[in-house]
């Protein structure tokens, strides 16, 4: 499975919303994201892993806070709260739920 990111991105857009899923499968997800300034995300049964793609922003994850920058990987183990903070205008990231 290929999904190019200039596709994601017009998929994205065309939707107006700050989320986009592009692909499902059993219970794996592949979403591409570019949330406004604060992005909250309630505790997930599955394990969520991001890639940021451009921009950058900070992440509370449990006790602490985290900056993210471009080309970034972070995993959150299932159960986990967190949200994303002082996102830049361009901040876009993949979240595979699996």
């Amino acid at each position: 499975m290929r999904i190019a990111f200039v596709d994601a991105l017009r998929q994205l857009e065309n939707s107006g919303e700050a989320a986009v899923t592009l692909w499902e499968h059993n219970t794996m997800r592949v979403v591409l994201v570019a949330p406004e300034d604060v992005y909250t995300q309630e505790p997930d049964s599955q394990n969520e892993t991001y890639i940021v793609m451009s921009g950058c922003a900070e992440l509370q994850y449990e006790d602490r806070t985290i900056d993210l920058d471009s080309g970034d990987y972070l995993f959150v183990p299932a159960g986990t709260w967190h949200q994303f903070i002082n996102a830049t205008e361009d901040f876009t990231l993949w979240k595979i739920i699996s």
